[in-house]
């Protein structure tokens, strides 16, 4: 990823004036971080963008170990009005996606049934993106190459769409997958591994797959997910995006993951 790009778009978005919004609980903000003490200068944009570039105040839930807590923290918490809440360190990234599969939809509150999902690498750039989710359960950028779970239980089609690491999603529809997902004893026993339609395809075994992988192949290849379009996801978020992209305002997405050139 390039840094220097992404540290534009950083000072682009801390640029962007506050406004003054009404308080709603229609959408949420989810941002996890726990592996490292959480600093302004990677986290101040992502959690900014979610307030400058939405129509109203929505609730922010900062999901953070006690380890990486920083002063930064209580900083962005009084200018922001974040929730915090606390969790156990994530490691690694084998541990962020098990807390992902197995804790953090449970432990949002009912109420708030529709997430979006940002991190350090990854937020909003573009107002308006409300009302692209309507009539759908998940908006992610679109994978490079479709991506196969391997795994006899459902055979499902390959899947292409999408990228949580700046999603929109239903906490319910999340809930549903996962729970289907427990009646047959399981991921740990369904997944027997990967398949990555490269050129050539690249296959690795094992029962570990990212969250967004496993929400998404299940979720739209079982019809829980509805459909979604290459055009609208290419609308919604980029991964990458272009830096040409990102200066064109019409041809910015609403969100980003990553950035390389």
């Amino acid at each position: 990823m390039n840094l220097d790009l992404l540290n534009k778009i950083k000072q682009d978005t801390l640029l962007v004036p506050m406004p003054d919004l009404e308080p709603s609980d229609e959408f949420a903000g989810i941002y996890l971080h726990s592996n490292k003490p959480f600093t302004l200068a990677d986290h101040e944009a992502p959690i900014r963008s979610f307030r400058v570039f939405s129509k109203f105040k929505y609730p922010i839930l900062l999901f953070i170990s006690p380890e990486s807590l920083t002063p930064d923290v209580d900083y962005l918490v009084d200018k922001y009005d974040i929730d915090v809440r606390l969790i156990p360190k994530l490691n690694d990234i084998i541990e962020f996606n098990e807390f992902c599969l197995d804790y953090l939809h449970y432990l949002i509150p009912e109420r708030l049934n529709q997430l979006i999902v940002i991190q350090a690498d990854g937020w909003i750039i573009k107002s308006g993106w409300e009302d692209m989710t309507k009539g759908y359960s998940w908006l992610g950028a679109k994978w490079k190459e479709p991506i196969q779970v391997m795994e006899e239980t459902f055979n499902l089609p390959p899947v292409e769409i999408g990228n949580g690491g700046a999603c929109f999603r239903r906490r319910d529809k999340c809930l549903e997958v996962l729970e289907i997902l427990k009646k047959f004893g399981g991921r740990k026993n369904i997944i027997k591994g990967i398949k990555i339609f490269e050129d050539p395809p690249r296959i690795s075994y094992g029962n570990f797959l990212a969250e967004d992988i496993i929400l998404c192949y299940f979720g739209f290849g079982l019809g829980i997910f509805e459909p979604v379009s290459y055009e609208v996801v290419d609308k919604f978020s980029l991964e990458p995006i272009e830096y040409s992209q990102y200066l064109d305002l019409e041809k910015r997405s609403h969100f980003f993951h990553r950035i390389d050139k």
